[in-house]
């Protein structure tokens, strides 16, 4: 089969995979919301509820109390897409798809959680050194780049060590001192 068709087909396995994912994911969102929340080392003065489809954060001591939500598909697209992406992986043995599966949904809630861990302590702090809104503003932008960017550069890192070699027919050559392929 030619690379290019290999390719395409590739990309249609991967997003009918990841159509799936984020069609099931809203029956076990709740359940991984509650995971994150409990996972996360919350600074005192401020407390995570999660529901079904998004995790506020409270906080207290503030009249009236402030509040921010994180709706759940900000914290979930990036599960969805690196777990569509190790799902669809070419040419692994099952029991290594499998393990690598595993391995994706035990780490993403530690992830996350430590993600929201370090985004509330900052949130801790500014509200404590009495920070201006567009301190605010940073650190929520600098939490939106840190869920958008993680997932990415996970996926990238396993499909550039686990996709490539298996849709690439031929072996890279190794290359001699020259700089020319053998």
């Amino acid at each position: 089969m030619p690379p290019a068709r290999r390719y395409i087909l590739q990309g249609v396995r991967t997003l009918a995979v990841m159509v799936g994912l984020a069609v099931l994911w809203p029956l076990a969102a709740e359940g991984y919301d509650g995971l994150v929340v409990r996972l996360a080392l919350v600074p005192r003065g401020i407390v995570l509820r999660a529901t079904e489809d998004q995790v506020r954060v409270e906080f207290l001591g503030q009249a009236p109390v402030a509040w921010l939500n994180i709706h759940g598909f900000i914290m979930h697209f990036g599960l969805i897409l690196v777990l569509a992406l190790v799902a669809a992986t070419p040419g692994l043995a099952l029991p290594r798809l499998a393990l690598g599966v595993a391995a994706t949904a035990v780490l993403a809630p530690v992830a996350h959680a430590l993600g929201l861990t370090a985004w509330l302590w900052a949130l801790s702090a500014a509200l404590g050194a009495g920070a201006s809104l567009a301190t605010f503003e940073r650190l929520m932008t600098g939490f939106a780049v840190f869920w958008g960017v993680v997932p990415i550069v996970v996926g990238g890192v396993w499909c550039y060590r686990f996709w490539l070699p298996a849709l690439r027919r031929e072996p890279v050559r190794a290359l001699r001192r020259s700089g020319r392929r053998r």
